[in-house]
């Protein structure tokens, strides 16, 4: 639950930006990003969703504390590609 939204937002922020992607002239930037939108990372992210769909019945007790970790987790993932955009610095 922690580590689906890391995953799923590369996943998607790579088929968002495919197009200028391809257009990149930085070699090594182009080959590091496509990673994330081939085929096998794709099957890595459905995986990950797979696994939480098919247990999620027999973790509907929980289902709120995990709610809560995949939302901070979310939350993180929000804040570290916004920190990004604003080009912040670590605090430390």
């Amino acid at each position: 639950m922690a580590i689906l939204p890391c995953y799923w937002t590369y996943l998607e922020i790579a088929r968002y930006h495919e197009k200028e992607l391809a257009n990149n002239p930085v070699g090594i930037y182009r080959d590091w990003a496509s990673v994330y939108l081939s085929p096998e990372y794709e099957g890595i992210v459905m995986d990950l969703r797979r696994i939480i769909d098919d247990t999620s019945d027999h973790l509907m007790h929980d289902i709120s504390r995990l709610t809560s970790i995949f939302r901070q987790a979310s939350i993180y993932e929000f804040m570290f590609w916004d920190m990004a955009y604003r080009m912040e610095q670590w605090a430390i």
